[in-house]
């Protein structure tokens, strides 16, 4: 599908930053009705016989013509609309908005955050608790042995 600007120039490498596209259909070629014409002959003798008897043929000097409405041939293509500079900062101010939504966290995923850490520190206290326990009782089987020698 062929692009065109606002001018009927064809465009390869549109710049949808700074522009759309609208489908659209196009008159590429108009034909303008024909009325219907019965045509004009004429007979003409081919031969003649001594009996009197001819043979002839009929000569169309204008064909005869059937009627046809009137239609035009259309393309469809897509034409390349520029933005206004209102349109231009309207969308910058979009994209900005929507950066910033992205990097700035909600209170609900902040909540989720604190909780997760939470749980992650506690997990880490139960841990220690556990490795200070089996250390504890190394240090007794230690003292164990080394009162046995």
């Amino acid at each position: 599908m062929r692009i065109l600007d606002q001018n009927n120039n064809e465009i390869t490498n549109p710049n949808l930053e700074k522009g759309h596209l609208e489908i659209e259909q196009i008159v590429t070629n108009h034909h303008d009705a024909v009325s219907a014409s019965l045509g004009k002959s004429h007979i003409e003798v081919v031969k003649e016989y001594p009996n009197g008897g001819k043979d002839v043929i009929t000569v169309w000097d204008e064909e005869p013509v059937e009627a046809k409405a009137a239609y035009d041939e259309t393309e469809t293509i897509q034409r390349y609309i520029p933005y206004t500079e209102d349109e231009l900062n309207e969308l910058a101010e979009q994209a900005e908005a929507e950066h910033k939504s992205r990097l700035t966290p909600t209170n609900s995923e902040l909540s989720d955050a604190m909780v997760d850490l939470a749980q992650s520190v506690s997990d880490n206290g139960d841990g220690l608790a556990d490795l200070g326990a089996l250390v504890s009782g190394l240090e007794e089987r230690i003292t164990a042995l080394e009162g046995v020698k």
